[in-house]
Protein backbone atom coordinates (compact mmCIF):
# COMPACT_ATOMS: atom_id res chain seq x y z
CA UNK A 1 0.00 0.00 0.00
CA UNK A 2 1.65 3.50 -1.45
CA UNK A 3 1.67 5.63 1.55
CA UNK A 4 1.34 9.99 1.22
CA UNK A 5 4.54 12.07 2.34
CA UNK A 6 2.05 13.30 4.92
CA UNK A 7 1.83 9.70 6.34
CA UNK A 8 5.15 9.05 6.21
CA UNK A 9 6.27 12.59 8.04
CA UNK A 10 3.43 11.65 10.54
CA UNK A 11 4.47 7.95 11.24
CA UNK A 12 8.40 9.02 11.38
CA UNK A 13 7.68 12.05 14.23
CA UNK A 14 5.44 9.72 16.13
CA UNK A 15 7.89 7.26 16.23
CA UNK A 16 10.69 9.83 16.98
CA UNK A 17 8.60 10.98 19.98
CA UNK A 18 8.36 6.99 21.26
CA UNK A 19 12.18 6.84 20.91
CA UNK A 20 12.44 9.81 22.85
CA UNK A 21 10.51 8.92 25.59
CA UNK A 22 12.18 5.62 25.63
CA UNK A 23 15.98 7.30 25.89
CA UNK A 24 14.15 10.12 28.14
CA UNK A 25 14.26 7.34 31.32
CA UNK A 26 17.94 7.92 30.84
CA UNK A 27 18.33 11.80 32.38
CA UNK A 28 18.40 11.83 36.02
CA UNK A 29 15.20 12.00 37.90
CA UNK A 30 16.92 13.24 41.64
CA UNK A 31 20.77 13.71 41.43
CA UNK A 32 23.05 15.05 44.83
CA UNK A 33 25.66 17.61 44.33
CA UNK A 34 27.73 18.33 47.54
CA UNK A 35 30.10 20.44 46.09
CA UNK A 36 29.25 22.92 48.07
CA UNK A 37 28.87 21.22 51.34
CA UNK A 38 31.09 22.67 54.15
CA UNK A 39 33.47 25.06 51.69
CA UNK A 40 36.73 23.49 51.48
CA UNK A 41 35.83 19.58 52.27
CA UNK A 42 32.85 19.94 49.45
CA UNK A 43 35.84 20.66 46.99
CA UNK A 44 37.92 17.86 48.30
CA UNK A 45 34.59 15.52 47.99
CA UNK A 46 33.91 17.26 43.95
CA UNK A 47 38.23 16.65 43.25
CA UNK A 48 37.93 13.05 44.39
CA UNK A 49 34.61 12.74 42.32
CA UNK A 50 32.68 12.10 45.19
CA UNK A 51 30.17 15.31 45.64
CA UNK A 52 27.63 13.96 43.05
CA UNK A 53 25.73 11.01 42.25
CA UNK A 54 22.29 10.56 40.34
CA UNK A 55 19.71 8.05 39.38
CA UNK A 56 17.80 7.92 36.36
CA UNK A 57 14.12 5.72 35.03
CA UNK A 58 15.90 2.75 34.80
CA UNK A 59 18.15 2.55 38.13
CA UNK A 60 14.98 3.61 40.04
CA UNK A 61 12.73 0.69 39.38
CA UNK A 62 14.75 -1.05 41.81
CA UNK A 63 12.53 0.15 44.22
CA UNK A 64 15.49 1.47 46.14
CA UNK A 65 16.59 4.83 45.80
CA UNK A 66 20.32 5.13 46.03
CA UNK A 67 20.52 8.78 46.36
CA UNK A 68 17.89 8.30 49.40
CA UNK A 69 19.75 5.80 51.13
CA UNK A 70 22.68 8.22 51.20
CA UNK A 71 20.64 10.78 52.11
CA UNK A 72 19.19 8.80 55.22
CA UNK A 73 22.76 8.00 56.04
CA UNK A 74 24.03 11.32 56.08
CA UNK A 75 21.05 12.62 57.82
CA UNK A 76 22.04 10.41 60.30
CA UNK A 77 25.46 10.40 60.62
CA UNK A 78 25.23 14.15 60.68
CA UNK A 79 23.02 14.64 63.62
CA UNK A 80 24.40 12.15 65.58
CA UNK A 81 28.18 14.05 64.82
CA UNK A 82 26.56 17.61 66.34
CA UNK A 83 24.95 15.61 69.34
CA UNK A 84 21.35 16.07 68.15
CA UNK A 85 18.36 14.21 68.01
CA UNK A 86 17.03 14.22 64.30
CA UNK A 87 14.06 11.92 63.17
CA UNK A 88 14.15 11.48 59.42
CA UNK A 89 11.57 11.11 57.30
CA UNK A 90 10.28 7.85 55.66
CA UNK A 91 10.70 8.05 51.77
CA UNK A 92 8.99 3.95 51.42
CA UNK A 93 5.90 5.27 49.22
CA UNK A 94 8.23 7.66 47.19
CA UNK A 95 10.45 4.33 46.51
CA UNK A 96 7.39 2.64 45.18
CA UNK A 97 5.75 5.23 43.18
CA UNK A 98 8.47 5.67 41.59
CA UNK A 99 9.60 2.26 40.87
CA UNK A 100 5.66 2.09 39.32
CA UNK A 101 5.62 5.14 37.86
CA UNK A 102 8.98 4.17 36.03
CA UNK A 103 8.07 0.66 35.06
CA UNK A 104 4.65 1.86 33.52
CA UNK A 105 6.42 4.74 31.35
CA UNK A 106 8.77 1.74 30.17
CA UNK A 107 6.36 -0.37 29.04
CA UNK A 108 4.32 2.84 27.40
CA UNK A 109 7.66 3.41 26.03
CA UNK A 110 8.25 0.00 24.47
CA UNK A 111 4.25 -0.12 23.15
CA UNK A 112 4.48 3.50 21.61
CA UNK A 113 7.77 2.62 20.03
CA UNK A 114 6.05 -0.81 18.50
CA UNK A 115 2.78 0.78 17.88
CA UNK A 116 4.39 4.24 16.00
CA UNK A 117 6.23 1.62 14.09
CA UNK A 118 3.33 -0.56 12.85
CA UNK A 119 1.34 2.56 12.39
CA UNK A 120 3.60 3.82 9.79
CA UNK A 121 3.48 0.58 7.73
CA UNK A 122 0.55 -0.50 8.10
CA UNK A 123 -2.41 2.53 9.67
CA UNK A 124 -4.68 4.63 8.03
CA UNK A 125 -6.75 6.09 11.14
CA UNK A 126 -5.03 9.29 12.54
CA UNK A 127 -6.90 9.15 15.25
CA UNK A 128 -4.81 6.71 16.76
CA UNK A 129 -1.69 8.65 15.48
CA UNK A 130 -2.90 11.69 17.42
CA UNK A 131 -3.76 9.86 20.24
CA UNK A 132 -0.16 7.92 20.58
CA UNK A 133 1.02 11.60 20.00
CA UNK A 134 -0.73 13.17 23.06
CA UNK A 135 -0.15 9.88 25.26
CA UNK A 136 3.50 10.30 24.56
CA UNK A 137 3.62 14.31 25.87
CA UNK A 138 1.69 13.74 29.17
CA UNK A 139 4.09 10.53 29.86
CA UNK A 140 7.07 12.66 29.67
CA UNK A 141 5.38 15.05 31.93
CA UNK A 142 4.84 12.67 34.48
CA UNK A 143 8.30 11.98 34.27
CA UNK A 144 8.83 15.49 34.30
CA UNK A 145 6.74 15.48 37.33
CA UNK A 146 8.28 12.95 39.24
CA UNK A 147 11.99 14.57 39.37
CA UNK A 148 9.95 17.74 40.52
CA UNK A 149 8.76 15.10 43.56
CA UNK A 150 11.83 13.82 44.37
CA UNK A 151 13.66 17.36 44.24
CA UNK A 152 10.61 19.02 46.63
CA UNK A 153 10.32 16.38 49.24
CA UNK A 154 14.22 15.87 49.43
CA UNK A 155 15.36 19.44 49.64
CA UNK A 156 12.36 19.68 51.97
CA UNK A 157 14.06 17.23 54.06
CA UNK A 158 17.71 19.12 53.50
CA UNK A 159 16.69 22.35 55.01
CA UNK A 160 14.59 20.56 57.81
CA UNK A 161 17.88 18.47 58.61
CA UNK A 162 19.73 22.31 58.41
CA UNK A 163 17.25 23.61 60.86
CA UNK A 164 18.44 21.28 63.14
CA UNK A 165 21.72 21.50 62.89
CA UNK A 166 21.83 25.13 63.45
CA UNK A 167 25.12 25.76 64.71
CA UNK A 168 26.76 24.84 61.73
CA UNK A 169 24.40 25.15 58.94
CA UNK A 170 26.45 27.98 57.60
CA UNK A 171 28.80 25.47 56.41
CA UNK A 172 26.42 24.01 54.10
CA UNK A 173 25.30 25.86 50.67
CA UNK A 174 21.52 26.18 49.18
CA UNK A 175 19.55 23.01 48.04
CA UNK A 176 21.66 19.63 46.89
CA UNK A 177 19.12 17.82 44.96
CA UNK A 178 18.57 18.64 41.49
CA UNK A 179 16.66 17.15 38.33
CA UNK A 180 17.15 17.00 34.63
CA UNK A 181 13.67 14.75 34.13
CA UNK A 182 12.12 18.16 32.22
CA UNK A 183 14.93 17.43 29.21
CA UNK A 184 12.42 14.70 28.03
CA UNK A 185 9.46 16.44 28.25
CA UNK A 186 11.33 19.76 26.21
CA UNK A 187 12.58 16.90 23.92
CA UNK A 188 9.03 15.15 23.47
CA UNK A 189 7.51 18.87 23.43
CA UNK A 190 9.35 19.78 20.55
CA UNK A 191 8.68 17.07 18.61
CA UNK A 192 4.79 17.26 19.08
CA UNK A 193 4.82 20.72 17.72
CA UNK A 194 6.52 19.29 14.61
CA UNK A 195 4.35 16.76 14.07
CA UNK A 196 1.03 18.69 14.68
CA UNK A 197 2.84 21.56 12.56
CA UNK A 198 2.83 18.46 9.12
CA UNK A 199 -0.36 17.70 10.55
CA UNK A 200 -1.85 20.63 9.68
CA UNK A 201 0.45 22.05 7.13
CA UNK A 202 0.60 19.35 4.81
CA UNK A 203 -2.98 18.56 4.95
CA UNK A 204 -3.68 22.13 3.64
CA UNK A 205 -1.10 21.72 1.09
CA UNK A 206 -3.09 17.95 0.10
CA UNK A 207 -6.39 19.50 -0.07
CA UNK A 208 -5.37 22.51 -2.37
CA UNK A 209 -4.00 20.23 -4.77
CA UNK A 210 -7.21 18.10 -4.85
CA UNK A 211 -9.20 21.07 -4.95
CA UNK A 212 -7.97 20.95 -9.30
CA UNK A 213 -9.03 17.51 -9.33
CA UNK A 214 -12.07 18.06 -8.68
CA UNK A 215 -13.08 20.69 -10.97
CA UNK A 216 -11.29 18.99 -13.73
CA UNK A 217 -13.24 15.83 -13.13
CA UNK A 218 -16.67 17.88 -13.06
CA UNK A 219 -16.07 19.25 -16.01
CA UNK A 220 -15.18 16.05 -17.33
CA UNK A 221 -18.39 14.81 -15.79
CA UNK A 222 -20.16 17.46 -17.31
CA UNK A 223 -19.12 16.90 -21.14
CA UNK A 224 -19.57 13.30 -21.04
CA UNK A 225 -23.42 14.31 -19.99
CA UNK A 226 -23.62 17.03 -22.80
CA UNK A 227 -22.03 14.04 -25.39
CA UNK A 228 -24.76 11.87 -23.98
CA UNK A 229 -27.98 14.31 -24.35
CA UNK A 230 -26.64 14.91 -28.04
CA UNK A 231 -25.94 11.06 -28.48
CA UNK A 232 -29.90 10.55 -27.48
CA UNK A 233 -31.38 13.65 -29.56
CA UNK A 234 -29.04 12.30 -32.67
CA UNK A 235 -30.56 8.68 -31.95
CA UNK A 236 -34.38 9.86 -32.05
CA UNK A 237 -34.01 11.83 -34.97
CA UNK A 238 -32.29 8.52 -37.00
CA UNK A 239 -35.29 6.34 -35.07
CA UNK A 240 -37.95 8.79 -36.23
CA UNK A 241 -36.74 8.84 -40.12
CA UNK A 242 -36.87 5.18 -39.87
CA UNK A 243 -40.76 5.14 -38.62
CA UNK A 244 -41.42 7.93 -40.68
CA UNK A 245 -39.81 6.32 -43.99
CA UNK A 246 -41.77 3.06 -43.25
CA UNK A 247 -39.43 0.76 -41.51
CA UNK A 248 -40.43 0.68 -38.57
CA UNK A 249 -44.22 0.46 -36.90
CA UNK A 250 -46.07 2.09 -34.14
CA UNK A 251 -45.39 -0.13 -31.33
CA UNK A 252 -41.57 -0.79 -32.66
CA UNK A 253 -41.27 3.13 -32.74
CA UNK A 254 -43.29 3.70 -29.57
CA UNK A 255 -40.57 1.21 -27.86
CA UNK A 256 -37.21 2.45 -29.47
CA UNK A 257 -38.55 5.85 -28.20
CA UNK A 258 -39.28 4.90 -24.54
CA UNK A 259 -35.98 3.30 -23.85
CA UNK A 260 -33.94 5.82 -25.34
CA UNK A 261 -35.77 8.53 -23.14
CA UNK A 262 -35.43 6.37 -19.96
CA UNK A 263 -31.78 6.46 -20.41
CA UNK A 264 -32.05 10.54 -19.85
Amino acid sequence: MKKSLRHILLGVFLATMSLLLFLGLLFPVVQIDLSGLMGEYGKLLETYGMSYAAENGFQLMSGRSGVVIFFEQMSVSAAETAGVRFSAASFTWLNIFSQVVNILLLLLAAVMCIGSVIWLIMGEKENIAKLMAAVGLWAAFVYFAEGILYVIILNSEWKRLLETLSQSSSLFVGDIFRTLSFMPFILIALAEVAYWTVSFKVKDREKVAEIPKEENKAEEQGAEEQQDEKNFVSSLHELKGLYDSGVLTVQEWEEAKKKILDRL
